[in-house]
């Protein structure tokens, strides 16, 4: 059985790897939409996923005995909450802010 430091070096060898390749060579990169919307979700998802997925994990285990059916459901819960967030507070948050700038910088 492979120990969790082996495996920790082994993913970080993975990663720099990774990046590596990705600094020496020109790869065409795709777009891909779930990712770009992950992209703009990434902030609220920073902000809540901690205190949402803490709150789902423990109560899920509680009640069904399952951890890993808590993650599951918290990383769900999380994602969509931070989609709501983004299109209905953040967005019209940004848009609110630029106008109200473009109109003290034109005074």
């Amino acid at each position: 059985l492979l120990s969790l430091d082996f495996l920790g070096i082994v993913v970080v060898v993975l990663f720099l790897s990774a990046m590596v390749a990705f600094l020496y060579h020109d790869f065409d990169i795709k777009i891909y939409p779930p990712l770009v919307w992950l992209g703009t979700i990434s902030y609220p998802l920073y902000l809540l996923h901690q205190n949402i997925g803490y709150v789902i994990i423990i109560q899920v285990k509680d009640l069904f005995g399952s951890e890993i059916l808590g993650i599951f459901l918290a990383l769900f819960v999380t994602v969509l909450f931070s989609g709501f967030v983004h299109q209905y507070f953040e967005k019209p948050s940004i848009k609110l802010i630029r106008s109200t700038y473009l109109k003290l910088v034109k005074n």
